[in-house]
């Protein structure tokens, strides 16, 4: 009777935690993404500042993100990964501007075959220059760390549209409460 009685408890108990709030990313009414509690989520608020956590709450349209940094600690002789926890940061739904996406566009794909482009020819160029051996390898490993500085930089193409999901007309990001 005991174990009937507690498989009964717990059902009810799990069903009654079940249901909670959470906030959806649509595009013109359809759902792209869901963000429930334990959630990674990233976001750019209006003041231009770049969010990133994990979702511990929701409560009254605001979101509570535990803030976070993943890194290289040292310890002793040698390191190791740790993670520091910066404490909890609340938010409310209409403060969030921007929701960054990992999509990729054909600009950066054309940035990357441009600067493959030019870092082979400079490698070419550089291999092909003709003084004494000690002076060679100096010019060639000199050029190929110069050119990777000035390449990381350089863009040659440029997105048409921001790198995320600006909300506004297009993207709205709603607020689901579940909970009474």
């Amino acid at each position: 009777m005991k174990p009937i009685a507690l498989l009964i408890l717990v059902l009810l108990s799990s069903s009654l935690f079940a249901q909670s709030d959470f906030v959806v990313l649509k595009k013109r009414g359809i759902t792209i993404q869901r963000y429930y509690r334990g959630n990674a989520m990233n976001f750019y608020t209006v003041d231009g500042y770049l969010i990133e956590g994990y979702v511990s709450k929701f409560k009254n349209d605001s979101i509570f993100m535990r803030l976070g940094h993943t890194g290289i600690v040292s310890a002793g002789f040698s390191t190791k990964l740790d993670t520091i926890f910066l404490g909890d940061y609340k938010v409310h739904v209409k403060d969030i501007t921007l929701i960054p996406n990992k999509n990729i566009s054909a600009a950066g794909i054309a940035n990357t075959i441009f600067k493959m482009g030019v870092l082979a020819a400079c490698i070419v160029a550089g291999n092909n220059i003709n003084v004494e051996q000690k002076w060679k390898n100096v010019i060639q490993y000199t050029s190929v760390v110069g050119i990777n500085i000035l390449l990381a930089q350089a863009t040659l193409f440029k997105r048409k549209r921001v790198a995320g999901y600006k909300l506004g007309k297009k993207y709205k990001l709603e607020y689901i409460s579940l909970s009474k």
